[in-house]
This record gives C-alpha cells, structure tokens and sequence, in this order.
C-alpha cells in the first residue's frame, strides 16, 4: 500500500502553493504569501495584516486586535477611545460630541434640546421636570406656570409687601456704635408666593419688612432689615465698657460730645477731630443713606461737632493701632490708655471682632484732680 502524504498548503488568495516558514498569517486568520501578503495594509499599531483595518479619530488604521476598547462614532465612523453617550443617539468622539448642544441640567449632549426659561435647553430626558408656559411653549419649573416674560403680566402682589420706593424710618437696633442692615434678594416660585410673604413678615416682625423688587425673575421680594448690630459674646471688661455705651442711648459720636464724653477722653480734642475726620470718610460714600441723615440730624445741633465739622477739610481712613485712647476706666477712675482695632470674622464682614487691649497710660499730662467718670454718670442719671 502506498505512503500517503501531505499537500503543501495553497495560498488562500493565488492558490499557489506554500510552506509553512513562507506563509503569512492575517489577523483574519488567512495564510497567504508573501506575495499576495504585501498587498494587504498592515496595522499602525502592531504591523500585523489585516483585511479590514478601522481608521482612528487620530487618522491611524489598527486592526480588530488592537482596537479592543476603542469605541466607534457613530457620526464619523472613527474609532475613539473616549466617546460621549448623545441622548437619544449613539456614541460620538469629541470633534461630533461639539456638534450637539449640552443639557443645562445634566450636563449630557443630546440630539434634541429645548429651551427652558432663564436657563438655556435641556434634553429630553431633564425636560420631564418642567411643563411648558401657559402663555407660549417656553419650559418652566413645574412649580411655576409662566415663564420669565410672560410672567411680566400675570405678577402677584400682597399687602404686605411695600413698594420698591417705600423708606421708612430706621429703627436701630442693639447698643451700636455700628449699625448694619440687610438686604436681601429673595426669589420665589409663584405658586407659594403668598405663604412666603407671610412667613418672612410674621418671622421678621418689627426687625425689618420687605419690598417689591422687578429685578427678581420670574418672582419675588427684597427683605430689608432695620439697622442692628448685636453684641455676640464678650468679656468682663468689655462688658462693663458696653454698660457705659449704654446709658448714653445715642451714637457713638453724640456721646462723645456730651458732657459725660468730655469727662472721660482724657484726650477729647484729639478724639473729637479723629471722629469728624473719620466720619467725613463714612459718610462720603454712604451720604444718601437713612443712616447719615440720622447721624447729621443729631450731631448737626451740637455746636462743637458743627465747628469742628466746618473747620477743617481733614478725612481720616480707620485707626492705627498705635494710636492709643486715653480715658478714665469706667469702674476705678484711673487713667489708662488702650489700643483699638476691629476686624473681619467671616469674609462676608457680618461678624465683626472688636479687641480693646490695656496699656499703662501715656497720653497728655494729667490734670489734679481727676475728673471723676462715676461722678459724671450719676450726675446724667
């Protein structure tokens, strides 16, 4: 019986006959010769043949092999390996994502976008959480039911919300020297515009009150708050300093103009002319303020605050701590001098902090004797 043999293989493409050290493999699989082989395009990544070689978003063909992890654009037809979803579409890579407007909600590209009041377009999927406006087809929060413009003809008032001109007189709150107030921008969905008027009103009572304000959209109040500012925490020392601030009922500046003041700045001259210069800063920036018409209505009838006002041209920008005060202690009468210096707590500048540190006396020559702080207090009373 004769011996059988092998056929040598045949080239998948010519057919003609090859070996097994001449034949070339594809990533396919096929086995081809060298001949047949060098007509078909190689890999950029790995150099192996391949029929059908993908082109990339960076202009490179890989085959099958190497593009394991890539994903396709579905715009293009390029591979990437970063793609983006498009909402009600396929995946896209970052030169077809930039043809697709962005949600404002989500952030996610879409195929399908609609606007949506004050805020841009959203996708289909985010405009589930709106309805359309019952003037037009602009989208609106579901808690609203007119969009930003349409809304300027159906605004809802209430009684208890002043118009945008409504100034009353201030009521000034806490021992001073500084008064602050707020005010503050409130945005309001429609459908609870009432119930929020009433709660801010009824919450607030007489610490402020709240006005109109066409500036807010789609609607809204301004709450204004009468000047206050309260004394958080402190120690003994500056608390039995507080007690003297007191008792005067009055600004600052007033009380150093009064009689008791004059008793104890054992420096007044130098106080008082420090204080109108610094005051002149303060209210060239705030001078249509109710607050500096309160201010000049009560140191505008003293004579001396009026000639020191008038006098000079001087304006002074905040106190350096070296700049000592030069006063009576309030509980013993003798004569110290201190060091003053306020700063911000918290960057919005609502908390204030106030440090008043003691220092052996040092101002001008003392007069004997001494003018008595008690004295003068129970004097006032």
């Amino acid at each position: 019986m004769p011996a059988s043999t092998l056929a040598d293989p045949l080239c998948e493409d010519c057919s003609h006959p090859i070996t097994a050290a001449t034949a070339v493999s594809t990533v396919e699989g096929e086995k081809l010769c060298s001949d047949c082989a060098a007509e078909v395009p190689r890999c950029d990544e790995c150099a192996a043949h391949t029929r059908e070689p993908r082109v990339t978003v960076h202009e490179t063909y890989l085959c099958s092999q190497c593009l394991i992890g890539w994903q396709r654009c579905t715009d293009c037809d390029r591979y990437t390996r970063e793609a983006t979803a498009i909402v009600g579409g396929g995946d896209a890579c970052e030169q077809c994502g930039d043809n697709y407007d962005s949600c404002a909600d989500c952030g996610n590209r879409a195929t399908d976008t609609y606007a949506v009041d004050s805020r841009g377009r959203v996708c289909d999927n985010c405009q589930e959480d709106y309805r359309e406006c019952a003037d037009c087809y602009t989208l609106v929060p579901r808690e609203e039911t007119y969009c930003e413009s349409c809304g300027d003809n159906h605004n809802p008032s209430h009684s208890r919300v002043h118009d945008w001109s409504y100034k009353p007189t201030p009521r000034f709150h806490g021992e001073g020297p500084l008064f602050l107030g707020l005010e503050l921008e409130i945005k309001i969905p429609r459908g609870v515009f009432t119930e929020a008027v009433d709660t801010a009103v009824d919450d607030l009572g007489k610490a402020g009150y709240l006005k109109e304000d066409s500036s807010i959209r789609p609607c809204g109040f301004e709450l204004v708050t009468h000047p206050v500012w309260n004394l958080l925490a402190c120690n003994d020392s500056f608390g039995a300093a507080t007690a003297v601030l007191s008792e005067s009922e009055q600004l600052v500046p007033a009380w150093l103009f009064s009689p008791r003041g004059k008793t104890l700045f054992l420096d007044w001259l130098g106080e008082a002319t420090h204080t109108v210069a610094s005051h002149k800063t303060i209210l060239g920036r705030y001078r249509d303020s109710e607050q500096a018409r309160h201010f000049m209505q009560i140191l505008g009838q003293n004579p001396e605050f009026v000639r020191l006002w008038t006098s000079s041209i001087r304006v002074a920008y905040g106190r350096n701590t070296s700049d000592l005060l030069h006063l009576l202690d309030p509980a013993t009468d003798e004569p110290a001098s201190y060091s003053l210096s306020i700063s911000n707590v918290t960057q919005t500048e609502h908390v204030l902090l106030v440090t008043v540190i003691r220092k052996p006396y040092s101002g001008p020559p003392l007069q004997h004797p001494l003018p008595s702080s008690r004295h003068a207090s129970t004097t006032r009373r």
